[in-house]
């Protein structure tokens, strides 16, 4: 899951793994100062039978907590037009009605398909400059901590 930066350069990911491996990075989170990070998996997001894309959250720490701040789904790979209704209409849409239980099974999804991720602490990949992020309400954020983990499992 390397990214590039620029032609030449490649943005290494602070921290990867696969499934199993996601108890361990929430361990590694739970206490880490971030200002900017970035949570990224190879296994889609599937919110309907038409919606599903890769999604990315954005996260920052607070008071020793690490949590979700803002998502996106990269819907990049679509032509100009389905685009613009994905982005403009759809995904709006899409972000107001998902729940925090919606993103746990997600996560619970990473560990049971051992899907790989990557974590970006403080660097942001140059792709995600083209993604939309979405602010999540206090009742979508996520936290990295033992809940979490008590959750997917």
């Amino acid at each position: 899951m390397n990214k590039k930066n620029s032609a030449t350069e490649a943005i290494s990911p602070s921290w990867s793994g696969s499934g199993d491996d996601l108890f361990d990075t929430i361990q590694v989170l739970k206490n880490r100062e971030i200002h900017d990070g970035y949570f990224e998996t190879d296994i889609v997001f599937k919110f309907s039978d038409t919606f599903k894309y890769p999604l990315v959250f954005e996260i920052k720490s607070s008071d020793s907590v690490v949590a979700s701040i803002a998502m996106a789904f990269n819907i990049s790979e679509k032509d100009k037009t389905k685009w613009a209704i994905e982005e403009r209409i759809i995904v709006p849409e899409v972000c107001e009605i998902i729940t925090r239980k919606d993103f746990i099974k997600y996560f619970a999804d990473i560990v049971e398909k051992d899907g790989n991720f990557a974590v970006y602490i403080d660097k942001k990949p140059t792709e995600y400059e083209k993604l939309k992020f979405h602010n999540l309400t206090d009742e979508q954020k996520v936290v990295f901590n033992e809940h979490l983990f008590m959750a997917i499992i």
